[in-house]
């Protein structure tokens, strides 16, 4: 009479306590929380790991470029196109933006003048446009790092 309506009723119900299908039940059920709970602890530990290597790139990309947090200052960028040794200028900067750095040469015992240009990361460029210099390359390059911000030998040295 009820075109097996009411086995639909009965087989969505909750089984009866101790039954097979309830022990299944609760069995599929535990199995079930199981897989959610390692699911939840891989989730978190593969998000405490891309918030390490975040951080740890983070550090590394401002340890290698500090100048986009502290820009770049005379003292440093002389540091870096310099060097530790040419200590007895510091960057000048013109009217045009560019600077104008020193860099010590052996063949004339003294520092020479680089015309300078430095990017917002802080690499520059600097080219000597003065003949007689032999020893040190007419065109130098490289970037103002954690370490020309610090000047650790001059400051060992006192300089």
């Amino acid at each position: 009479l009820t075109f097996g309506l009411l086995w639909y009723v009965g087989a969505l119900g909750p089984a009866r306590d101790g039954s097979w299908w309830a022990r299944r039940s609760d069995r599929e059920q535990a199995e079930v929380g199981y897989r959610a709970e390692r699911r939840a602890r891989r989730q978190r530990i593969v998000l405490r790991t891309s918030v390490a290597l975040g951080v740890v790139f983070l550090i590394g990309f401002l340890a290698t470029y500090p100048t986009l947090l502290t820009g770049t200052d005379r003292t440093s960028l002389q540091y870096s196109v310099g060097g530790p040794i040419s200590f007895v200028h510091k960057c000048d900067r013109d009217r045009g933006g560019d600077w104008t750095c020193y860099r010590y040469d052996d063949a004339v015992s003294g520092d020479v003048p680089f015309r300078t240009t430095v990017d917002r990361l802080g690499c520059w460029t600097a080219t000597n446009d003065a003949k007689g210099y032999s020893s040190i390359d007419r065109e130098l390059s490289g970037c103002v790092t954690v370490f020309s911000h610090l000047r650790l030998a001059g400051r060992i040295l006192g300089w």
